[in-house]
């Protein structure tokens, strides 16, 4: 078996542009978006990793990408892992790990029916034939991309030294208000007379990651924040939100790659309309004559400029790179009775409604065109058969009280990255980094198809969330992917 000693660390960068070709529904709302045009190109960016024995022997090696997706999808994943099991015969696959950056403008690439019945395929995901892009022929478009791009990430390794830093950033905030009468709202307002407190904490941190050829020259930056990338949730264009405005400026500046990576950030947001401070905040951001986006990555840029002299003073040239894979088996969160009752009355307080929609379509196709119409058709059917969905997995939870996660950790030098699939509340990842034994440590949020994790405090709010229609684990398994990845 290989030592540190006689072993050697590779690094390879790529990325490429996966902005569709034409319309396409837009992720991260309830109603349908059908795109108008690209406001800023979504990419996915490719970092290779592999440490390698005196013998050309690899011993340990992974291949991280980060898309401009709202989240991954299971068969993005597998495709892409079964085509790199293909043609890279010295990369174990199973070190793939596609995260997302969560923008809520990004091409929706899942290739089943949103809130669906059955599971299956489904070519219009708002059951509305709308004239977009299908997802699923989203999804053979970026495969094929990203693969390219994995094969010349991994093909282009070379001898590589790392430092790491911690810096801080204001991007996200809390985005779940309490009140006295104990119950919580996402974007609840801070004015209203029954105000308490907000729910949870806030992690500024910007942690990065810093690669160096053996001249000790810039290669690349990963970057890691507690922050989705939501600033532009509502866009009718596709957008790669604050990331675009972060990735450009570093390209520009440094001729390098910036990998982004959300860190555990399930109750946080890049808005603060429902905070003490939102007047002001609004106020000075008029001031600058920024927009929010570029207000954002000024933060970073700026203390990335600060930090990148520090990391120079500390640069490994011969980390130590392992790296931990595991399919475990998590607890679905059970859905008591009451919850399933109160669903199944608002699917039927909803399903008239929806029916007649359904007819309105039918008697006029032109309606498709008609985004105020199908913006308000498609939230509606979401609603109906997310009510639905709370009382199928009611029934599934008998013959199936679990199911399965994809788990990674690595480590890097000092420091350790950890990745689960979830919308993961931030205090879960302060746990993470709390009891960590690494210097440093990089939660990874969404490398997966996604649901939030919420804490017992935000169940008992109430807010979005932490519903059951919101979550496919609670508390128990937030608790044994803490355990996991600590370990």
């Amino acid at each position: 078996m290989s030592t540190l000693s006689d072993t050697s660390f590779l690094l390879g960068w790529s990325e490429v542009d996966i902005s569709p070709k034409e319309p396409v529904f837009l992720a991260g709302q309830f109603y349908a978006r059908v795109s108008e045009g690209i406001k800023t190109p979504v990419v996915a960016t490719v970092l290779a990793l592999q440490s390698v024995s005196e013998a050309g022997q690899s011993v340990s090696s992974a291949i991280l990408i980060s898309c401009d997706l709202v989240s991954i999808p299971e068969s993005l994943i597998d495709r892409v892992k079964e085509a790199l099991g293909k043609s890279l015969a010295d990369f174990d696959s199973q070190g793939l790990i596609i995260n997302a950056t969560h923008t809520h403008a990004a091409p929706y690439a899942h290739d089943k029916a949103k809130f669906d019945k059955d599971g299956e395929v489904d070519d219009f995901p708002y059951t509305f034939d709308l004239p977009a892009m299908k997802p699923r022929h989203y999804l053979d478009f970026i495969v094929p991309l990203i693969v390219q791009a994995a094969e010349q990430a991994w093909h282009g390794r070379q001898r590589s030294a790392v430092s790491h830093a911690l810096g801080y950033a204001v991007l996200g905030h809390n985005r779940i208000v309490s009140y006295s009468d104990g119950k919580s709202r996402m974007y609840g307002s801070c004015r209203e007379p029954g105000f308490s407190h907000v729910e949870g904490y806030e992690d500024h941190s910007l942690r990065l990651l810093a690669s160096f050829d053996q001249e000790e020259r810039l290669t690349g930056l990963v970057i890691n924040l507690a922050c989705p990338t939501q600033s532009d949730g509502h866009s009718w264009q596709v957008s790669a939100d604050y990331w675009h405005n972060i990735r450009s400026e570093i390209m520009r500046r440094y001729g390098v790659y910036a990998l982004a990576q959300v860190s555990a950030a399930g109750d946080q947001s890049p808005h603060n309309h429902h905070l003490p401070n939102a007047r002001m905040e609004e106020e000075m951001l008029a001031r600058s004559g920024l927009s929010v986006q570029e207000e954002l990555a000024r933060r970073v840029l700026s203390e990335l400029e600060r930090l990148l002299p520090l990391m120079r003073k500390k640069i490994d040239h011969n980390p130590r790179f392992e790296r931990c894979s595991e399919l475990i088996m998590l607890p679905r969160r059970l859905i008591p009775e009451a919850d399933v009752r109160e669903a199944k009355l608002q699917s039927e307080q909803m399903r008239e409604e929806y029916q007649g929609l359904l007819e309105e379509f039918a008697a006029n196709d032109k309606l498709r065109f008609d985004k105020d119409w199908y913006s308000r058709a498609t939230r509606m059917r979401a609603m109906y058969m997310r009510a639905i969905s709370v009382q199928k997995r009611f029934e599934l939870q008998k013959n199936q009280p679990n199911f399965p996660v994809e788990l990674h950790a690595l480590r890097i030098g000092e420091i350790a990255m950890a990745f689960n699939p979830f919308e993961f509340y931030l205090d879960y990842g302060m746990q993470i980094q709390a009891w960590s034994r690494a210097m440093q440590t990089f939660i990874v949020q969404l490398a997966g198809p996604g649901s939030y994790l919420p804490t017992s405090r935000s169940i008992a709010g109430g807010a979005y969330g932490a519903v059951p229609a919101s979550t496919l684990s609670g508390v128990e398994g937030a608790k044994f992917i803490v355990d996991w990845s600590v370990k």
